[in-house]
């Protein structure tokens, strides 16, 4: 296991002595028991990030810097049932969430997917680790300061089930009521609302309808533009395909790929033909720790790997597999995401080919 080391980059130059020298105890440290392991770690951690534990004041920067385009560390986050050490959900989880790319946490239920994103958007406090994103530091148990609660407002979590985040009576009011709280826009901002919801598809939905009364991809879309009109800047999505029919899959998988120019994207789900048509990266979880990290193409095209853990290709790979050993190749095989990608190019592949008379 990787000890944890403490970024020069992110302290100011005269505490760079000090902090080579926390570098040494923490790579001397025994991991062996791990409880005792990260108390010690963020013991020698933290006060080369904050001068006051009480007052939590920050050696660098207080105000966000660049959070949108730098990469998103986690480092060796675990989560224990409690502080007995009676069991762990999550195990010296390690890895990034880089900008302008769509992640997606994949495993089997009860890997640790959900605990794992509760985390990354800082919505509970990890056992152990810290999460690091340019020049902003979160320790598990530090002390809630303006900074913390200034980042959190750049979160933006959409649950499994949409609805259960609705508490309004009208579209508008869904919409716009986060974004009042943070003084965005007024009460009535019919155009406020309605760039958010034509950015999600709802454009010809009635302002006045009842959130409840949409079908499920619609809730789906509502709770997007909601979260959207806050204007966040790191959207998570908990397993956004339940209960959605194919169509409404597609449109929500065409949504997130425009969207990840200026969002930080992270997915947990298991629909694998919606991680292989819509994701950049994958991170695979196994009983609560990360046992692979790497572009979804190569995730899926390692077939021991996927034999290994009874992980079914998605239909397409199996598709195109198919086509290749009945000798036919194509020419853009790893830009063939989805269906309509497989029709192009057979389309091509064959109108290519002189008829025979």
């Amino acid at each position: 296991m990787q000890t944890p080391q403490i970024k020069l980059d992110l302290i100011e130059q005269k505490y760079h002595l000090q902090a080579q020298k926390a570098n040494l105890k923490l790579a001397k440290l025994d991991s062996k028991k791990l409880f005792s392991f990260y108390k010690k770690v963020d013991k020698i951690i933290n006060p080369f990030y904050f001068l006051n534990s009480k007052k939590s004041i920050p050696f660098f920067n207080s105000k966000l810097l660049n959070i949108e385009q730098d990469p998103l560390f986690f480092n060796n986050i675990s989560v224990f049932v409690n502080k007995h050490n009676d069991g762990q959900i999550i195990k010296c989880c390690s890895g990034v969430i880089e900008p302008n790319k769509i992640t997606v946490i994949f495993g089997e239920s009860g890997s640790g997917k959900t605990t794992l994103i509760k985390q990354l958007g800082l919505f509970e406090k990890p056992s152990f680790g810290y999460i690091n994103c340019a020049n902003y530091c979160y320790f598990a148990n530090q002390y809630q300061q303006k900074i913390t609660k200034n980042f959190k407002q750049k979160i933006g979590y959409i649950l499994q089930k949409a609805e259960d985040q609705f508490f309004c009576d009208s579209i508008l009011e869904e919409v716009l009521t986060g974004a009042v709280n943070l003084k965005l826009c007024h009460k009535k901002d019919v155009n406020y609302a309605k760039k958010y919801l034509d950015l999600c598809g709802l454009e010809n939905i009635p302002l006045i309808k009842n959130p409840i009364e949409l079908s499920d991809g619609q809730k789906k879309r509502l709770a997007l533009a909601s979260v959207l009109a806050m204007q966040v800047k790191f959207l998570i999505l908990d397993e956004p395909t339940v209960g959605l029919d194919q169509m409404a899959i597609n449109n929500l998988s065409k949504m997130l790929v425009a969207m990840k120019q200026t969002t930080r994207i992270v997915i947990v789900s298991h629909d694998v033909d919606f991680i292989f048509e819509t994701a950049d990266k994958i991170i695979h979880l196994h009983q609560g720790k990360i046992i692979h990290q790497t572009t979804v193409n190569d995730f899926f095209s390692n077939t021991s790997w996927l034999m290994q853990y009874g992980i079914t290709p998605p239909v397409i790979i199996q598709a195109v597999k198919m086509f290749n050993e009945k000798g036919i190749a194509f020419k853009n095989q790893a830009e063939i995401k989805n269906l309509d990608d497989l029709i192009s190019e057979l389309k091509n592949l064959f109108s290519c080919k002189k008829p025979v008379f």
